[in-house]
């Protein structure tokens, strides 16, 4: 089974690299693509199938059981806007992931939380925070988390995942 995920993961990559090239021919201006080439309109139509093409996502059905766990639904921007790279992150983080590690969803949340503070991506923070809310983790054990951070990324960064943790800790 991981073989053929991992052979998945790889012709996702190549698919999106040769998307990639068409995609930043299609940030030109129309004018541009005229310019270039006298079929613009078929490069459009070209570009516009390779779009259609990636419009699909196949979450596996444990994938798709625990992200609307803890996001309640899969009807996310994201899936609309670039479904290939939704159904390739969704199937790794929320069935493999867990399948490999055999961690709780809890502390697989907590570490998440950490790694997030680390790094440091707050808007993803934020989201990942409200679904650890819903799924039991206390407030308690994720200010921890935010204070024992405090050492590693400096408390400057600290200080903005405090403010927005104490936001939704009150919208919650």
């Amino acid at each position: 089974m991981q073989d053929k995920l991992s052979l998945e993961r790889r012709e996702f990559l190549k698919t999106s690299a040769k998307f990639g090239t068409v995609a930043s021919l299609a940030s030109f201006s129309g004018f541009a693509l005229s310019a270039c080439n006298s079929n613009s309109t078929q490069n459009i139509e070209k570009i516009q199938n390779i779009q259609g093409d990636t419009m699909k996502t196949n979450l596996t059905p444990k994938a798709k059981q625990t992200f609307e766990k803890l996001f309640d639904s899969t009807d996310v921007p994201l899936a609309k806007s670039d479904p290939e790279f939704f159904t390739n992150y969704v199937n790794f983080a929320f069935d493999e992931v867990p399948t490999e590690s055999k961690l709780e969803l809890k502390e697989s949340l907590m570490i998440t939380l950490a790694s997030l503070v680390a790094i440091p991506a707050l808007s993803e923070f934020k989201i990942i925070l409200k679904a650890t809310l819903k799924n039991g983790v206390e407030p308690v054990a994720i200010k921890e988390i935010l204070y024992q951070a405090t050492p590693y990324v400096g408390m400057g960064k600290v200080l903005d995942f405090i403010s927005a943790t104490n936001e939704i800790f009150m919208q919650q």
